[in-house]
């Protein structure tokens, strides 16, 4: 077996020969082939390509660098991903003594979670840039690096969590390897510390071939930017070379814009500029960086993709717009759908936000409401019945301190009335109390069509689903309760079909791993922390 490495400064300049890999099918044509990319965009990117090329792209497999350390079976120096260290580190810091020599006992009270990964994302980095440390550290020495410095002794506490997380670690069954006879690593910069001793030692056994970015030539006052990437390259692979491309770096302009709106506006006008004035420029050639993709993702689409002024209604055309490295959440409606009912349990259940996460098709498939049915929830709810946030008196108080009597503007009533609207009709519009009814007096909400009863009880009943699930995530929960919890939540609220049975049953793994850990770890983890993990 061999190390194939492949080098340009722009994915683009690597496709071909990543397309001509792909190509060399397997003997085995079920085997699969394994794709190692930096991020989601990344894998998007290559599967389009495939396709667009292939006419098909088909047992191809995309991962990140964690699976494949996971799955290579291969000790190195960081011998796991940074989602086991987290939860190995919690697990190590249940041992209240240890948390407090630490001093990360408070911590641990306000925001467990937080914490386990922030260090688990620490003894990652320093698996890639100080390997020796880590491998010091694995023999029980608790040295700065493997040619013997004492370690500072600010950092002994993380050398303390690193043992402790070692000692569970090696009550865990080691896993044999799991990887086809041919891997490639595509789009990120030359592998350093565990991650290269990683691909060297898989490379003794399977084919490996990696398609590396390397900065071409830069302006001499530029060039000390790509040096590290020059000096990982030849690290990594001593026979290859660095790109001859020059890179070319385009003028710079500063606008200065008020919010993030706005921001986009100005990106959409400087792009549409530079697309009239540059007839080589292409969409697919543009990127727009973002300092959070998961809190400006709303606005990207509708505003750097909305239509072009001056073409016909029936031709539109607008920028082409594609959101990469996104976070799961965000990568399938499943996803979606799972992590915005969480922000509503978590949140003020605005109308807007309900609606929407209703509009999403795995809860609309489930709840059986269409989209014109959602439009006229939407008039009910928005415009006739002028509901804004909260889903009751109670909610509203449990969280924000409000008298839980003052329910006007939220769901519980707004629901109230649409179900009195199919009982009664009440053309007047004077409140009065309903026949048997012994609670407040409640206005029926008349402007609903006997073919629309179907609607309001399916409204209804998502608000209430909703409600109990909000009640029940008002604290923090177990991992137990947390796996119980997910599992509940995809039962109730997302329809299981053909379309949403692969997110499903990998959302169903993650419950999985959460039940193998939760006897070891029993510190509360609340909704927040939750959700970002």
């Amino acid at each position: 077996m061999a190390l194939v490495t492949t080098v340009s400064s722009t994915s683009a300049e690597l496709l071909p020969d990543f397309l001509e890999w792909v190509s060399l099918r397997p003997e085995d044509p079920f085997e699969s082939q394994l794709v190692v990319v930096p991020n989601i965009g990344m894998a998007e990117y290559l599967d389009a390509a495939i396709r667009d090329t292939h006419g098909i792209s088909a047992n191809i497999e995309f991962a990140f660098t964690g699976k494949l350390r996971a799955r290579a079976g291969i000790p190195t120096a960081m011998p796991w991903g940074v989602d086991e260290t987290t939860w190995l580190i919690l697990r190590a810091l249940e041992d209240e003594p240890l948390a407090e020599h630490c001093g990360l006992a408070q911590r641990l009270r306000d925001r467990p979670l937080a914490v386990a990964r922030h260090i688990a994302d620490l003894f990652d980095r320093y698996g890639s840039y100080r390997p020796g440390m880590l491998r010091a550290w694995q023999r029980g020495d608790a040295l700065d690096d493997e040619a013997g410095a004492e370690l500072d002794p600010r950092f002994l506490w993380q050398y303390e969590i690193f043992k402790a997380t070692q000692k569970f670690a090696e009550n865990q069954e080691t896993k044999a390897r799991d990887l086809p006879n041919r891997i490639a690593l595509f789009g990120a910069g030359p592998p350093v510390g565990a991650q290269a001793e990683l691909v060297h030692a898989l490379a003794k056994e399977i084919e490996v071939h990696a398609f590396l970015l390397v900065p071409g030539a830069l302006p001499a006052t530029l060039e000390r930017w790509a040096a590290p990437a020059i000096a990982a390259l030849h690290h990594f692979d001593p026979s290859a070379t660095r790109p001859i491309t020059r890179c070319v770096l385009p003028n710079s302009s500063l606008h200065i814009c008020f919010g993030a709106a706005r921001e986009f506006d100005a990106a959409r006008d400087s792009i549409l500029d530079g697309l009239a004035n540059d007839k080589s420029l292409n969409a697919r050639d543009i990127t727009v960086l973002l300092p959070s993709l998961n809190r400006n993702a709303s606005l990207a689409t509708p505003i750097l993709g909305a239509p072009l002024l001056g073409h016909n209604q029936n031709e539109q055309r607008s920028l082409p717009v594609r959101l990469a490295d996104r976070v799961p959440a965000m990568t399938s409606e499943t996803a979606r759908a799972v992590d915005g009912i969480l922000g509503l349990c978590a949140g003020r259940c605005r109308a807007s936000e309900v609606l929407a996460v209703l509009r999403l098709p795995p809860v609309a498939a489930k709840f059986q409401i269409s989209e014109d049915a959602l439009d006229r929830c939407s008039d009910w709810v928005i415009d006739g019945l002028d509901v804004r946030w909260g889903l009751d008196g109670e909610h509203r108080s449990s969280k924000w301190r409000y008298d839980s009597t003052l329910d006007v503007g939220t769901w519980g009533p707004a629901i109230d009335r649409l179900l009195a609207g199919i009982l009664i009709q009440n053309p007047t519009g004077i409140e009065a109390a309903l026949p048997g009814l012994p609670s407040e007096p409640i206005v029926p909400f008349d402007d609903i069509a006997g073919s629309e009863f179907e609607v309001v009880g399916a409204l209804a009943s998502f608000v209430e689903q909703l409600r109990d699930f909000a009640d029940l995530l008002n604290k923090p929960l177990s991992l137990s309760e947390w796996a119980s919890t997910l599992n509940s939540l995809l039962e109730v609220f997302i329809d299981d079909n053909t379309d949403t049975r692969p997110d499903i049953n990998a959302l169903r793994r993650l419950v999985s791993q959460l039940e193998g850990v939760a006897d070891q770890i029993k510190r509360p983890i609340a909704i927040s922390e939750f959700r970002g993990y």
